[in-house]
């Protein structure tokens, strides 16, 4: 694991004629948000739509097809709408951050050690 990857929920494109012209073995990943190695999954009720960011198709996925994946964070990443903040918290972070108390260095800091204690205590199960 480097420090250049983050953890994201990911579907696979469907259209297979395009990604996989190279190599048939191979599937391209649509990044939907990021998250951490042990959060569980969101709730998906029905389908999820979701453009893809190299082919431009869209399809509907069902919560099965969701998936965590390790990848390097592109760089033009836009979260889909369910893995976007309510504006709400967006607001509160941003808000506690002008006020000097939280720091998104700390936050990221924070979400690591977290990660590494959960994982420690899974290990140990």
């Amino acid at each position: 694991m480097g420090h250049d990857t983050d953890y994201f929920w990911v579907v696979l494109c469907k259209n297979r004629r395009v990604h996989n012209r190279d190599n048939l073995f191979s599937c391209h990943c649509i990044p939907l948000g990021e998250t951490d190695s042990v959060s569980p999954a969101p709730q998906v009720n029905g389908g999820l739509t979701v453009s893809c960011d190299e082919c431009g198709k869209e399809y509907t996925y069902k919560a099965k097809d969701l998936m965590r994946a390790e990848l390097e964070c592109p760089e033009s990443f836009i979260p889909h709408p369910l893995f976007r903040e309510p504006a709400s918290n967006v607001a509160a972070s941003a808000g506690a951050m002008a006020a000097g108390t939280i720091s998104t260095v700390h936050m990221t800091a924070l979400g690591r050690i977290r990660t590494l204690i959960s994982s420690f205590f899974t290990y140990l199960r």
